[in-house]
C-alpha cells in the first residue's frame, strides 16, 4: 500500500479567561500548518517479515499572536515558526505460527529541540484462532507548545524547555467470535521532564507523573448493515513528587459508535459519542472544582467515490452543547470548547 497526503489549513482563535475575580486575560492567535506525508506498507506475502514506513514534513507558523492583561500587553507570538521532519518504521516478524515479534521506531527532527527517537517493542502470542495475548512497551514525547516557550499567556515563556517523555507498558487479552470481539488491556505509564506551570512566573521541566488503568473494548456486528464499537477506560494519574492525584484528566472515559452501511451503497453513516467524567477544572490548584460530565456527539457521512477516492463530511458536536475541558493554565471553571463545527475531508490512495 502506498499513500501520499498533502494538507494546509489556517486557524484563528481567541481565549478569554479570568486570572482573578477582577483581572481578565485575552489571547488572540492566527496560525497555519502545511505539510505532507508519505507511507508504504509491505505485506507478509511469502515472507515471515512485514514492515511499513512513513515520512512527513510539517511547517507550523503563528502569523499573529497577542496577549492583553494586567501583566503584559502586546504582540509576543507573531512569526514564531516550527518545522518538524519525521520518519516512522514498524515491523512484524513471525517467530513461529503462534508467536509474533513487533518492533518499531520514530525519529523526529526539531530545529529547536534537536532529534527525538522513540522505540516500540512487543510480543503477540496467538493461543488459537480466536484468542491472543499481547505484551508491549513504547515510548513517546510531547514537545512544548508556543504558549509554554514564548510570552503567550500571563506567564513568561521558557525557550529552554525540553520535551516531556513517557514510557508505557501494556498487557492485553483479546477474544474473537463470529460477529463480535472484545479486548481487555492493563497499562502503566511513567512521565519525566513534565512541564510545570507556575502562574505569572515561569514554565519549567519539573514534574514526574505516573498513571495506571484498565481499558475495555467491545465490537459487534448487530446486523448486516449496522456495527457497534464501544470502549471504556478507567484511569488513575498521580504526581510522583507530591503524591497527589492529577485532577485534570478524566478518571472514566466512554466511547460509543454506531456505523450504518446500506447494502450496495457507496455511502456509510456513523455517529460517535464521547463521555468523560470525574475530573476537575485545573490540574494542580487546591481550589479546583469538579467539572460536569463531558458528552459530545459527532456525525460522519462517508462516500466511497472510487476504490482509491473517498469523501467525508463530519459534524462535530452535533447537539451544539456547551462543553468544558480543564485548563492547563489553571483557569477557573475550565475552558469552553467550540460549539458545533463542520469538516470536509477528501482522501485519495496512490
Amino acid at each position: 500500500d502506498l499513500i501520499f497526503q498533502m494538507y494546509h489549513w489556517n486557524l484563528n482563535w481567541n481565549i478569554v479567561y479570568l486570572i482573578s475575580d477582577l483581572n481578565i486575560s485575552e489571547t488572540s492567535v492566527a496560525d497555519s500548518l502545511r505539510g505532507f506525508s508519505f507511507s508504504y506498507k509491505k505485506p507478509y506475502l511469502a515472507s515471515r517479515f512485514q514492515w511499513a514506513i512513513k515520512t512527513s514534513s510539517n511547517d507550523y507558523k503563528i502569523r499573529s499572536g497577542s496577549i492583553k492583561n494586567a501583566f503584559r500587553n502586546g504582540d509576543y507570538l507573531s512569526n514564531k515558526k516550527r518545522k518538524v521532519k519525521s520518519f516512522t518504521y514498524e515491523g512484524k516478524y513471525k517467530l513461529t505460527s503462534k508467536i509474533e515479534l513487533l518492533n518499531g521506531m520514530r525519529f523526529d527532527q526539531y530545529k529547536l529541540f534537536g532529534n527525538q527517537i522513540t522505540p516500540r517493542f512487543g510480543l503477540n502470542f496467538k493461543r488459537n484462532d480466536s484468542t491472543i495475548w499481547k505484551i508491549s512497551y513504547g515510548s513517546g514525547f510531547r514537545a512544548p507548545v508556543a504558549a509554554e516557550l514564548y510570552d503567550g499567556t500571563i506567564t513568561p515563556g521558557n525557550p529552554d524547555l525540553k520535551p516531556e517523555e513517557i514510557d508505557t507498558y501494556e498487557l492485553s487479552f483479546s477474544r474473537r467470535f463470529s460477529k463480535k470481539s472484545y479486548t481487555i488491556t492493563l497499562f502503566k505509564s511513567n512521565w519525566k521532564n513534565g512541564i510545570e506551570h507556575i502562574p505569572t512566573i515561569t514554565f519549567q521541566n519539573a514534574q514526574s507523573k505516573k498513571s495506571r488503568g484498565l481499558e475495555f473494548e467491545w465490537n459487534q456486528q448487530l446486523n448486516q448493515k449496522t456495527r457497534l464499537n464501544y470502549s471504556s477506560s478507567f484511569i488513575e494519574s498521580k504526581n510522583v513528587l507530591s503524591q497527589t492525584n492529577y485532577k485534570s484528566f478524566p478518571s472514566i472515559i466512554h466511547n460509543i459508535g454506531f456505523i450504518y452501511k446500506p447494502k450496495q451503497s457507496n455511502y456509510s453513516f456513523s455517529i460517535y459519542q464521547k463521555i468523560m467524567s470525574q475530573w476537575n477544572d485545573q490540574p494542580i490548584s487546591a481550589n479546583s472544582i469538579k467539572l460536569k460530565t463531558y458528552h459530545r456527539v459527532d456525525l460522519h457521512v462517508n462516500k466511497q467515490i472510487t476504490k482509491e477516492e473517498s469523501l467525508q463530511l463530519s459534524i462535530i458536536n452535533l447537539l451544539n452543547k456547551d462543553l468544558l475541558k480543564p485548563a492547563i493554565f489553571n483557569q477557573s471553571q475550565g475552558v469552553d470548547q467550540s460549539k458545533i463545527s463542520f469538516r470536509l475531508t477528501y482522501r485519495k490512495l496512490f
